[in-house]
């Protein structure tokens, strides 16, 4: 039974090492939709949740793919995003647009053409406009942000499918994503000022088409 174990065990290995060299370098691009998740904002500011909305959103960056076999690869993500939404009323407009630089490392799963991903990711805000109004007068406010502020820092996940050709020298690649947040950037400040204030979460639905080129195989 040991030699069994032993003899799949090394088979594993030489087929995992077989395609351990197969390494991908990409860039990718697109954009999408974007809005806050939560608990209720109702009692915010006299805010309902009907009063939420959205806005399109951009992404692009780089990604590395590290395919162990046909159907299994690891890929890391870097990529600048912006992220955000709006509350909007008759006579009162909130508007937030955070900028972000936002890592994930993602499992793959493939079945020919097409694949399945999820994985963690660590957003880094790098800035914010604000947009509050009342009536037709409106006021853009520049976030400065603190560079040891925890509040800069989210904990999202990222899942979705993607669809790849070869195309040239490399692989066209498209995919569809979604990113949640697990933490709210704004509950500090503002929970100090409002006991009701909610906890505003980052959510977005992003189509991106990207390119690869396979090194080292």
């Amino acid at each position: 039974m040991r030699n069994r174990l032993a003899f799949a065990f090394i088979i594993l290995l030489c087929l995992s090492d077989s395609y351990s060299q197969e390494i991908s370098l990409g860039v990718k691009g697109g954009l999408g939709y974007a809005t806050f998740l939560g608990p209720s904002f109702a009692g915010y500011m006299d805010l309902s949740d009907s009063d939420r909305g959205a806005f399109i959103p951009f992404g692009a960056g780089v990604f590395a793919s590290l395919d162990f076999n046909p159907s299994f690869a690891l890929q890391a993500d870097i990529l600048a995003l912006s992220l955000g939404g709006s509350f909007l009323t008759t006579n009162f407009k909130a508007a937030f647009y955070d900028y972000y630089l936002a890592s994930s490392l993602l499992a793959k799963a493939s079945v020919g053409q097409y694949c399945l991903f999820a994985g963690p990711a660590l957003l880094i805000e790098l800035g914010r406009e604000t947009v509050w109004g009342r009536g037709d007068s409106y006021v853009t406010i520049q976030a400065t942000l603190e560079p040891n502020n925890a509040a800069n820092l989210l904990f999202a996940a990222v899942s979705g499918i993607g669809w790849e050709r070869p195309l040239g020298p490399g692989k066209l690649c498209a995919e569809a994503r979604a990113l949640y947040s697990f933490t709210g950037y704004y509950s500090d400040e503002y929970e100090s000022a409002n006991s009701a204030a909610a906890n505003f979460m980052p959510f977005s639905l992003m189509a991106m088409l990207g390119y690869s080129l396979a090194l080292g195989r």
